[in-house]
This record gives C-alpha cells, sequence and structure tokens, in this order.
C-alpha cells in the first residue's frame, strides 16, 4: 500500500499546542474525558442522593399513612365487633308465586356503634354500621342452586365477590326500636335501604364480654340490582319473585375484635 495514498488516522495526525507538537488523538480523549465527568457525576448524584432521599420519602409517606388515626368515635358511643357465630344474615324470596325459599350468607364481618348507656337515646343519630359479606359463599341448602346463583344470571360472585352495607343515617330516639338507613351495595349497584331494627337488650358472657343483640328487616327489588333473571310460568307467575326479605339476627361484642375471643362461649365448669 503507498503510504500516500492511505487513509489518514484521525488519532495519529498531529497539531501544535502551545508550543508543542502533540498527536490529534490528546485532545480526542481529553474531550471524551471532559464530556464523561458530568454524565459520571450524574449518576453518583442519582445514586447517592436523590434515590435515597426519593426512597426515604416514600417511606416516610407510607409509614405515616400506616399510623394515621382512625376516626374517633363520638363520646358516649362504643364500639361491637359483629360476632359470626351467634349472628345470622339470610334471605327470602317467593317460588313460583305460591311458596318461599329461604337462603343465607354464612360469611360475613362488620362492626357497629352504639351508646354506651343503654338509656341514652340521644346519642343514637350518632350511631354507625358496617358490614362485608362474602357473596360467593351464599346459601339455599341446594348445591345446584346456589351455583346457579353465584353466577352471572344472579350476583355474579366471580366479578362481584362482595356485598356492602354501610349507614347514612339512624331514625329514632329508641335504643330498642329505630331505623337504620344506609347504601347496599350489590354486583357493584349502590342504593339506598332502609332497616326496621329492634332489640338492644345486652349480657355478659362467661368470659367477662359485654355483648348485645339486635334484629333487622327490609325488603329490596333484586331488579333495582340488576339481578333480573327470571321465568314466566303459563299462568304468567314468575319462577322467582322480585322482591327479597332480609332479616338480620345481629350480636355484638363489646370492644373485641374477631378471632380475639369473640367466638363461640364454652361455659366455664361447675365448682
Amino acid at each position: 500500500m503507498d503510504l500516500a495514498t492511505a487513509p489518514k488516522n484521525p488519532l495519529l495526525a498531529t497539531r501544535t499546542f502551545r508550543g508543542r507538537t502533540v498527536f490529534q488523538g490528546s485532545f480526542f480523549f481529553a474531550y471524551l474525558h471532559r464530556s464523561a465527568l458530568p454524565r459520571t457525576f450524574a449518576v453518583l448524584f442519582t445514586i447517592c442522593v436523590l434515590f435515597p432521599f426519593s426512597s426515604f420519602f416514600f417511606l416516610s409517606n407510607a409509614f405515616t399513612q400506616e399510623l394515621s388515626p382512625t376516626p374517633s368515635i363520638p363520646k358516649g358511643l362504643v364500639e361491637y365487633q359483629i360476632d359470626p357465630e351467634h349472628s345470622t344474615i339470610q334471605f327470602s324470596v317467593r317460588h313460583l308465586g305460591i311458596s318461599v325459599v329461604r337462603g343465607l350468607f354464612p360469611t360475613f364481618k362488620g362492626s357497629f356503634t352504639f351508646p354506651d348507656t343503654p338509656a341514652d337515646g340521644a346519642l343514637l343519630p350518632s350511631a354507625r354500621a358496617e358490614v362485608t359479606i362474602d357473596a360467593g359463599a351464599i346459601s339455599s341448602r341446594v348445591p345446584k342452586r346456589d351455583k346457579h346463583l353465584r353466577s352471572p344470571d344472579f350476583l355474579s360472585t366471580t366479578k362481584f365477590p362482595e356485598i356492602r352495607f354501610s349507614t347514612t343515617a339512624i331514625e329514632g330516639s329508641s335504643p330498642e326500636n329505630f331505623q337504620v338507613v344506609g347504601k347496599l351495595s350489590i354486583r357493584g349497584i349502590e342504593k339506598e335501604v332502609r332497616l326496621d331494627v329492634q332489640g338492644g337488650s345486652r349480657a355478659q358472657d362467661p368470659r367477662g364480654n359485654e355483648r348485645i343483640g339486635f334484629s333487622a328487616r327490609t325488603t329490596i327489588d333484586r331488579f333495582d340490582y340488576g339481578v333480573k333473571w327470571n321465568q314466566l310460568l303459563e299462568s304468567g307467575a314468575p319462577v322467582v319473585g322480585s322482591e327479597i326479605e332480609i332479616e338480620l339476627l345481629i350480636e355484638g361484642v363489646k370492644g373485641i375484635a374477631p378471632g380475639k375471643g369473640a367466638g363461640h362461649q364454652t361455659p366455664a365448669p361447675s365448682p
């Protein structure tokens, strides 16, 4: 190869710098060195400063939210946990227009507040209740029918696994007979319902826990919640009625979380 015509390597070219002849590559590598510094500093700054700071901010924010105080209970009210082992949520519906089929939801949880003093009805409007029901646990004592009730024709429990209720108001001044107004959510549809409540009797169980009991009733139209499956007989009567009667038999335990001694009470042996 003729050196005169061979391509020149720019890194081997020379130039004059401060009175000295140096290789062009010296300036190239100096440029790389200078340009790499800002990038290196940015990486180190991100790793050593920004990442720890952002992590600390995220963790401290999550920790603060975790420790945020729950809404306080108004003075004069106490909280009760619903004892599912001594409570029942059941329903009934007309079948063929001639009889009634009953069912229940055996799995649920909830709590409510209530005046600590039985005679203090003035505090009743400030009481509240929340209940969450496992829709997929529905039972009418017939497995084939229960499977149909869990299907999209009825509760569609795969898509809507829970039924929820929370109070919005309590009407009445007697702790033994009042009305609870709240939002009932079924299949993701929320409607207002009104329950007639009776009870308020209190007792102490063998473990010393204070308990209180209520019964409540209401009627809803299943069509309002998108449960519209039906068949008509030749007479025009529906196979399944549209009105669902709901009854709750609730026993609450004062100040005890579920699974902390609120379950079945075995009487102490006689001395």
